[in-house]
């Protein structure tokens, strides 16, 4: 083997490939008790390949909770950030629809009851919660809802895009996208 080939059975994995990867087995197996050695096992990589992307487990946890929060919640907040419509309404139904079809919510539960043991964590989910919280504030007060009345819809808004999923077990994808304008009509009535 010369000194460019990789060993047998191992992965080369980009950064964001790693940490993609990452997301799904946490998303599967949690973060509470992440370790680093168990994580490369599963992802079939070395850890020297871990540490070349990340120079320790705060790196490595830091760098995943804005990768989630990248390609989850600004993702999902750049449709209506960058939206051409001045329709309140249809920007929250656009959001809403974007969250249910590519599941957005994904990971919201696990780096919830991640961040209740972990400071770290608990930091990065409450900046990716403000982002969230600053979109959604920005529908319903272009709606002319203000003060207590504007902070529940917020709060309601943002509680049900992010367990929903996990409450509604019974619905399928298909049937929470029907029920979406219902939904959206309930957030938004005067």
């Amino acid at each position: 083997m010369t000194s460019r080939q990789k060993p047998a059975g191992t992965l080369r994995l980009s950064r964001e490939d790693f940490l993609e990867r990452s997301l799904q087995v946490i998303l599967k197996e949690g973060g509470e008790q992440l370790r680093i050695d168990r994580l490369v096992a599963k992802l079939g990589i070395t850890k020297g390949s871990f540490y070349w992307h990340f120079a320790d487990r705060e790196d490595f946890v830091c760098s995943l909770l804005e990768y989630w929060d990248r390609t989850m919640n600004r993702s999902a907040g750049s449709l209506v950030t960058e939206s051409e419509s001045d329709d309140p309404i249809e920007n929250l139904r656009r959001l809403m629809l974007a969250v249910f079809e590519n599941n957005f919510d994904r990971g919201d539960i696990t780096f919830r009851a991640w961040a209740a043991h972990d400071p770290l964590v608990a930091k990065l989910v409450r900046k990716a919660d403000r982002y969230r919280f600053g979109v959604v504030t920005s529908l319903f007060e272009a709606m002319g809802f203000k003060d207590a009345e504007l902070d529940i819809r917020v709060r309601v808004c943002l509680t049900f895009m992010s367990l929903e999923g996990a409450v509604g077990t019974t619905l399928t994808k298909a049937q929470r996208i029907a029920q979406l304008d219902q939904r959206v009509r309930f957030l938004t009535r005067p």
